[in-house]
């Protein structure tokens, strides 16, 4: 009866302090967006600059309005020709005032979009003979909201992210591996990935209370 006793006790030990930990951890909390677009009752965006012809801007704009959708569903954008070219970047509170109005929007997203190449690093370590090498691609985003009243900056995020393209491994004897990532596939990757660090303020999260 005794050894009976003990088992249940043993037994009862782990779901005790199961039920234990599971009461000292407090429910996850739904917090609202930093930027909550519903205030506004329509948003105008204009193609993203680059300063080159890879097209990035267009993806990367495409990929923004998609992640707004997806963090904050129902916001409607205005998709917006104006603002083309260096323009862009010389932008005055009037001519965001008098695109708001024309184009009947509360607020304007500019946006841009820069990339390059970072130095190729190469590492040798003589006492076993071997040596690598790697080349990276980074890129960095910059989008403002722009209120269509003030013209003034409302809203502002940046996102940097790099990613590697290149790795070489070898020895002595020659070279014993190599990985590439092509370079469609690696601006697509951080287009993907600087628009979702970009847009953090736009979606809810949870929060450990």
């Amino acid at each position: 009866m005794m050894r009976a006793r003990g088992s249940l006790f043993a037994g009862l030990v782990p779901i005790f302090f199961l039920a234990a930990s599971c009461a000292s951890r407090q429910p996850a909390e739904l917090v609202p967006p930093r930027l909550d677009l519903a205030r506004y009752e329509a948003l105008g965006i204009v193609e993203f600059s680059t300063g080159d012809k890879t097209g990035l801007g267009a993806s990367a704009t495409e990929e923004f309005v998609a992640s707004v959708h997806a963090a904050q569903p129902g916001t409607p954008v205005l998709e917006l020709d104006a603002l083309r070219g260096g323009a862009r970047k010389k932008i005055s509170a009037d001519a965001i005032r008098e695109i708001a109005a024309r184009e009947h929007v509360s607020a304007i997203f500019v946006g841009e979009l820069t990339e390059g190449e970072s130095k190729p690093r190469v590492a040798i370590d003589p006492s076993y003979g071997t040596a690598s090498a790697s080349a990276e691609r980074k890129a960095k985003i910059t989008v403002r909201l722009l209120d269509g009243v003030s013209g003034a900056t409302v809203w502002s995020a940046t996102s940097e992210r790099t990613i590697p393209v290149v790795a070489l491994d070898g020895s002595l004897r020659g070279i014993s591996s190599v990985r590439t990532t092509p370079a469609d596939e690696a601006r697509a990757i951080l287009v993907r990935d600087l628009v979702y660090y970009v847009t953090y303020d736009l979606r809810p999260q949870w929060v450990q209370r």
